[in-house]
């Protein structure tokens, strides 16, 4: 809202410059950041057009242009984020420019006039055709490309260079370039992956096995160290205890469902690290508490007296 404010509601809505930067401020920064981010000559050919989740758009003249930046995206993105620190700037989207955007930046580098001898980009045009057509048959400008190219390489190396004199190192896994005061071959990102992976597969392994103990799971995963063994069992734990908490409703009613109670038969051969026929009745009640337990025998019990009236007309139809 415009216009006069009373002095308290400024000062609240007073952040320090490096603390926050204000809404839509991002783009403006950027593009402000972009002639020092990729030099002069690029920045004359080229314009930022929108900041956008963690993308950068710029409008480039040609496809040709698109297809050269993207080779040195990780140096402008290096040089942006180096002047641009408070902005999470992850990826840069090269766009070919349309329209008037497109013929202001074609018009930054003069064409070069066909010569009498070259007749490849020579040829009759009908009288209507229109000036975007004719930007078609503008030839780009290989040589500054080409120049830019070279420079932009050397920096690059001269920037890795750099980074190995002062301790960086390339990932395994990644190839991308880190500070890890531990040495390890993997950074950050990729390790949280894997610890990932690794924990997903010791999950599905207990979801169907809940009894198992880190020495029978390592058989099968050789992975799966203690702690991440410990820390997936208290994941699950947490999560089966939760859907417990929300079947109460259902449980007072004596009206739990078959997912209820497979939820808590889980959870009972979790923390007891034992199979469901090893569950005594005062394992379980200690566990799940007794009115769980309760309903939980019961259902056995209802399920194994179907099972038995069942078994007559099996047998009868057999024979």
């Amino acid at each position: 809202m415009s216009g006069p404010k009373p002095l308290r509601a400024l000062i609240a809505a007073y952040r320090p410059a490096g603390e926050r930067i204000a809404a839509g401020g991002e783009a403006a920064i950027l593009a402000a950041a972009w002639p020092d981010a990729v030099g002069a000559d690029v920045a004359r050919r080229t314009r930022t057009a929108g900041f956008r989740d963690g993308a950068l758009t710029v409008l480039t003249p040609s496809s040709a242009w698109s297809h050269q930046l993207t080779f040195l995206t990780p140096t402008i993105l290096e040089r942006l984020r180096a002047s641009c620190s408070g902005i999470a700037l992850r990826r840069l989207r090269f766009i070919v420019a349309t329209g008037r955007s497109r013929l202001l930046l074609r018009g930054a580098a003069p064409a070069r006039a066909p010569r009498a001898t070259d007749t490849r980009n020579v040829g009759p045009r009908e009288s209507g055709a229109t000036d975007e057509a004719a930007l078609d048959d503008i030839p780009v400008p290989g040589d500054d490309l080409d120049a830019l190219l070279v420079r932009l390489r050397r920096a690059q190396t001269r920037l890795d260079e750099s980074r190995v004199r002062a301790g960086w190192q390339r990932c395994a896994g990644c190839g991308c370039w880190t500070q890890d005061r531990a040495r390890q071959p993997r950074c950050a990102v990729c390790r949280q992956q894997e610890r990932k992976l690794s924990d997903g597969a010791i999950a599905r392994m207990l979801a169907d096995a809940p009894w198992l103990t880190h020495a029978q799971v390592h058989e099968h995963l050789p992975h799966a160290d203690l702690r991440s063994y410990e820390r997936v069992r208290r994941t699950l734990a947490t999560q089966w205890e939760l859907q417990m908490f929300n079947a109460r409703a259902r449980l007072r009613r004596d009206a739990i469902q078959a997912g209820d109670r497979v939820i808590a038969w889980s959870y009972a051969m979790l923390a007891a690290q034992r199979p469901r026929e090893e569950l005594s009745d005062a394992v379980l009640a200690n566990i799940v508490g007794a009115q769980w337990a309760a309903a939980l025998r019961m259902a056995e019990q209802s399920s194994a007296r179907t099972r038995k009236a069942q078994r007559p007309s099996r047998e009868k139809s057999t024979k």
